[in-house]
């Protein structure tokens, strides 16, 4: 990276940047450029495009194929726009490109907008990547782990130390196992192969010697695989010396520009050989006497256990000309079928409903919106995650269907709690456009009408018609839909592994339904419990009510989302006894250990109490019309689980996982090198209780990318946290025989 003077400084008030007058950005922590001056765009196509040989291997592709590509320094994203256009002028167009890139010190939205401008011939490209970035973008000094995605590629930011970033891509057992001496690395390294080309970029070794170290080496080394390139613009001696150590292949290079050297090689080292003989056959790791049974190892006072259970012990990716059935056809189910479609895979919904979404996601008008914190939590950190991804995800819906509105959600401030967690949130995500606080004033006027308190304000999210999206999301020639049809039982046959999946057409008089599929995916929420493997998922079922409620003053001046106890979007069209009228769908009660499935009026008073107490200077008489202005109303129940998380990812085998870690309910430190016993080709997607639609968009790439052998869209600790089996495991942690 070759580095001039600076000619004109201007430094930003959000990043340690100076400004030349050429518009070239500089690092003043590092004292070093973000690319060449010269030309960074031709720098970049040099060093790491052409010296990967990425043309060449991108027009040798194969239809749906899946190529991976890690850096270090995502810097102004340079790298990935030029990597990205030639993807599209050179890939299939139905194959799926995942670029990983680590950054510790994200630029400013701002800040890389203005980098970015020295790059027109990019600009189509850079208009997208600066939308998603900024809809993206929270704060510049938490960890962060982003899913960007633009049609069939995908941007995974990792914003986080480089070492620290790449290995959230391992499995926890990495925490505490040597690869060195294990039988196999399922336990370690992910479920997809490796990473295909790394550019190793970020600031020269020089100024930033922190980044460039053997753990990261030896990281990038776990995320490689036989055959996997690099190139580098650097060619350092620490640098070279250290990827020869992990198994890289070093070759010299003439630099760009007035660098006098760079470096790029390839990695030889099959890790699968190099444990082969270390190991038997299968994926499992079999603990030694010593790691099981030894009483130091037993009293580790390890805080984070790393046995590796989220490992599965018999995964196998699925294949093109493989079928996957999808037993549920609500918000779950179809945005997991439409995840796999447009990977190319083959998929069937099966719903015992008529139509798509007439149960739990059946509400005329559902609110994208989720539960912030100004703490960083399991929990929080993954309502994070899932609202900014799917308000990214939902853009296209809102602008190709005009069904719906992203008219902005309004979460109210509404007593001392929610001001506090308010502000708290405001603090943390300060830089962040899509969360605002606002106070009473600037809501009023975005909603339209009199608010009685401040709010956090989300400017990208809105509403759906949960019903008409799940039709949109099917709506792809690789997904088939059968209806009124109950899957009663799921049968693995023993020697092809396929799934058998038998139950009855309710619309033909009970006509037998008996279908074979290579791989499952259970998303029928509460209904998850009539298949034995899944029977013992610790579900509950929550009773939820909407309320119809005619427009009328003030509310019929409404503009945007109204959250508080309960949610009010703004009008729309919808039959109520065959008159079309303009009408908000209230929500929603939550009625734990209630079965009711009739309409209840203390639900309905209770919805619109929930909202109107909030309007300022309601008078008794609107209050009054209000409440007889209610029509009706429809009733779900929602699936939740303890820790409200979602339960997604493979289905564990109950009864192995028990006598696979058993030792763990004597003593939860025990670590047991023993990977998950999981049902080949079954997976789960339920439990979004009444956050389905903020949920199901991250959560469905999750589950494809797992089926497909792809980079997961969260860290493997985040995944992890999701997987039906952590409650497995939790229960016998707890037992303290």
């Amino acid at each position: 990276m070759t580095k001039g003077p600076i000619e004109e400084q201007e430094t930003s008030s959000q990043t340690s940047i100076e400004w030349c007058k050429d518009g070239q950005p500089v690092s003043t922590q590092f004292g070093d450029v973000y690319f060449s001056r010269e030309d960074g765009l031709a720098e970049s196509r040099y060093v790491f495009l052409e010296h990967n040989q990425l043309e060449q291997r991108f027009k040798a592709l194969e239809d749906n194929a899946s190529f991976i590509i890690g850096e270090t320094g995502f810097g102004t994203g340079l790298n990935f726009l030029s990597c990205w256009q030639m993807w599209q002028e050179h890939a299939p167009n139905n194959a799926q490109l995942t670029f990983i890139s680590t950054e510790k010190y994200p630029l400013a939205p701002e800040d890389l907008k203005r980098a970015l401008t020295l790059w027109p011939s990019l600009s189509p490209l850079i208009d997208k990547l600066l939308n998603a970035y900024e809809m993206h973008f929270t704060s510049r000094h938490t960890p962060q782990y982003k899913t960007l995605s633009f049609g069939n590629a995908r941007l995974l930011l990792l914003i986080n130390d480089a070492e620290v970033g790449f290995k959230e891509l391992l499995h926890q057992a990495a925490i505490t196992t040597d690869e060195n001496r294990v039988q196999n690395l399922s336990a370690i390294k992910p479920v997809w192969e490796g990473v295909d080309a790394w550019f190793l970029d970020g600031f020269a070794p020089a100024k930033n010697p922190d980044m460039w170290t053997a753990p990261l080496y030896k990281t990038i080394a776990l995320l490689s695989k036989k055959g996997t390139s690099f190139s580098t613009f650097t060619a350092a001696g620490n640098v070279r010396r250290g990827l020869t150590e992990v198994g890289f292949k070093i070759t010299k290079a003439p630099g760009f520009g007035r660098k006098r050297e760079m470096l790029y090689g390839v990695f030889e080292i099959d890790h699968q050989a190099l444990h082969a003989k270390q190991g038997d056959a299968d994926n499992s790791i079999t603990a030694s006497k010593n790691t099981t049974t030894d009483k130091k190892t037993r009293r580790s006072s390890s805080t984070k256990n790393g046995t590796p259970w989220a490992a599965i012990n018999n995964y196998k990716p699925l294949q093109p000309q493989q079928t996957v059935a999808i037993i549920g056809g609500g918000l779950a189910g179809c945005h997991s079928a439409y995840a796999l479609a447009k990977r190319g895979f083959k998929v069937t919904v099966i719903d015992r409903q008529e139509k798509l979404a007439a149960e739990a996601s059946g509400n005329p008008q559902g609110v994208l919106y989720a539960k912030l914190s100004p703490h960083s939590q399991t929990l929080s950190n993954f309502n994070l995650d899932a609202l900014l991804y799917s308000q990214s995800f939902y853009q296209d819906y809102w602008q190709q269907t005009k069904q719906g509105d992203c008219c902005g959600v309004l979460q109210l401030s509404y007593n001392d709690k929610a001001q506090k967690n308010h502000q708290g949130i405001h603090k943390r995500f300060a830089s962040a456009k899509s969360i605002q606080l606002v106070d009473k004033e600037q809501a009023s006027h975005i909603a339209n009408i009199p608010l009685a308190t401040s709010a956090l304000y989300l400017p990208y999210s809105g509403w759906l018609s949960p019903q008409l999206l799940c039709q949109w999301l099917c709506e792809h020639e690789q997904i088939s839909i059968v209806n009124n049809t109950v899957i009663r039982s799921l049968n693995q046959c023993k020697n092809s592994k396929k799934w058998s999946l038998v139950g009855k057409i309710t619309s033909s008089d009970e006509t037998s339904y008996e279908h074979t599929f290579d791989q499952v995916i259970i998303a029928n929420a509460n209904d998850a419990k009539v298949f034995d493997q899944t029977r013992w998922l610790p579900t509950q079922a929550v009773r939820g009510q909407i309320s119809y409620l005619e427009t009328q003053a003030p509310i019929n001046q409404l503009q945007t989302v109204i959250c508080a106890e309960g949610y009010i979007p703004p009008a729309a069209a919808m039959a109520i006894n065959n008159d079309a009228k303009q009408i908000h769908a209230l929500g929603a009660s939550f009625n734990l250990k209630c079965n009711d499935k009739e309409l209840r009026d203390i639900d309905h008073h209770s919805n619109l109490a929930n909202i109107t107490k909030h309007i300022a200077g309601l008078s008794e008489d609107s209050d009054k019309c209000l409440r007889e202005s209610i029509h009706s109303g429809r009733v779900g129940f929602r699936c939740t689980s303890p820790d409200y998380l979602p339960l997604a990812g493979p289905a564990p085998i109950h009864s192995e996982f028990e006598e696979t870690y058993q030792a763990l309910s004597f003593n939860a430190k025990t670590v047991i090198h023993s990977a998950g016993p999981y049902f080949s080709g079954l997976y789960v997607n339920i439990a979004h209780g009444s956050r389905g639609l903020a949920y199901t968009p991250l959560v469905a790439e999750l589950i494809a990318c797992t089926m497909a052998g792809q980079p997961l869209p969260m860290s493997q600790e985040a995944a992890n946290s999701l997987n039906p089996a952590r409650f497995i495991i939790r229960d016998l942690m707890r037992r303290n025989h």
